[in-house]
């Protein structure tokens, strides 16, 4: 870092990502890519996540993240790229999903007040995505990790302030309601892969200027009038959107808050032109990418699921039918139970929560064994055997 500013470590931190917050290439050649890169709302949107992140502590919003999916290629890497080279080298300052539970605990006490940028998570096997999605991205979102005892006693734990930014071929959580997380489909660059190449060439040699740009100014700002910014941000969209979930309007609030203010500090614009530019972009997030309380409901949502997959999978509900997903007998669909399970699990519902759910609305039958629920009833014969099924009536499926 420079004489002006300090990075606030501990004994801990790996050299070489403390020596990668520093500033290397022209500024004027990573301004030009950027500007062009900002024409693109996804790519906007993640860039100016990583500007918002030391405004955390100004606004007071909770830690949340961005996770850009799709098929491989055509930018989603390129953009988190140019996400990190706001603050330094993009490649010494990345962190591996393979990185150990509390190699990113450290990381992230590392990286409090700046972006935490988490990236490979297609190398991780099954057993780690799970791990890393039902374990580490709380932790995170938490913003405190593991207390551990030591020789001397119990160590305190350690606490960060982020925005996490990550990027794969899928949902990095199957219900995206929760954890704090704003998921973007689609790959930004999908239709100019020679920008997304050309991209990384400039960010990989130029970088770093741009965040200390961007500190000088908030340092030296109001940080009531910066507050106040955030809550007309919120005002503005909540209102006009009043059926998305409250916490992912205020995480696109606190974005597009970084997004005007890098506008005005970075790129030199007039304030207006900056706050018409960051609401554009703030809509298109939210029209396009955010779910609505309705679909909050992870009942609701696997019903819905369950619909389409039942369709898709018309022929095979007859028993003579090979491979056999069920029948249609009296009014009532009857899907294998295994079969039901198993699909359920694979888009990750958890049919132990939410069959009760269905039951309790009078979606599908229940049989009572010793006085409890079974949430399915015996099925007609298939081939000798009398299967467990969900039984739900036909005219129940437009519900």
């Amino acid at each position: 870092m420079s004489n002006n500013y300090v990075l606030d470590t501990d004994d801990i931190a790996p050299q070489s990502v403390i020596d990668g917050y520093s500033v290397a290439g022209d500024h004027g050649l990573w301004l030009q890519a950027i500007s062009e890169l900002r024409k693109n709302p996804k790519a906007r949107f993640i860039l100016a996540a990583s500007f918002a992140a030391p405004l955390l502590k100004i606004t007071g919003q909770r830690i949340f993240g961005i996770h850009n999916w799709g098929d491989s290629r055509d930018g989603k890497s390129a953009v988190q790229y140019a996400a990190l080279s706001v603050w330094g080298k993009p490649d010494t300052i990345k962190i591996l999903a393979s990185s150990s539970e509390t190699g990113i605990e450290r990381m992230s006490a590392l990286c409090s007040d700046l972006p935490l940028c988490i990236s490979e998570l297609e190398t991780l096997d099954e057993h780690r995505r799970a791990e890393f999605e039902n374990k580490t991205i709380y932790m995170v979102t938490e913003g405190r990790g593991k207390q551990r005892g030591t020789i001397k006693g119990r160590q305190q734990s350690a606490s960060w302030r982020t925005i996490m930014i990550t990027n794969a071929e899928s949902p990095i959580v199957k219900d995206n309601s929760k954890g704090g997380i704003i998921e973007i489909n689609g790959r930004p660059f999908i239709n100019n892969q020679d920008f997304a190449s050309y991209l990384y060439g400039v960010m990989e040699r130029n970088y770093g200027h741009a965040g200390r740009v961007f500190l000088s100014n908030i340092i030296t700002a109001n940080h009531a009038e910066i507050k106040d910014i955030y809550n007309k941000l919120r005002l503005t969209l909540k209102k006009k959107h009043p059926k998305k979930i409250d916490s992912h309007i205020d995480a696109v609030s606190h974005t597009a808050l970084g997004d005007q203010l890098s506008s005005m500090y970075v790129h030199g614009e007039d304030k207006a032109t900056a706050s018409i530019g960051a609401l554009q972009t703030a809509e298109y997030i939210i029209e396009n990418h955010l779910i609505n309380n309705s679909d909050a409901d992870e009942s609701e949502r696997a019903w819905q699921w369950m619909l389409g997959w039942i369709a898709a999978n018309n022929g095979r509900f007859s028993r003579s039918a090979m491979p056999i997903l069920g029948y249609i007998d009296g009014g009532y669909i009857n899907i294998l139970k295994t079969e039901i399970n198993k699909a359920m699990k694979e888009q990750g519902f958890s049919p132990d929560k939410i069959f009760p759910k269905w039951a309790d609305v009078g979606r599908m039958s229940i049989t009572k064994v010793g006085g409890k629920r079974t949430f399915a009833v015996r099925g007609k014969n298939i081939n000798g055997v009398k299967p467990w099924v969900l039984k739900i009536k036909e005219e129940g499926m437009s519900d």
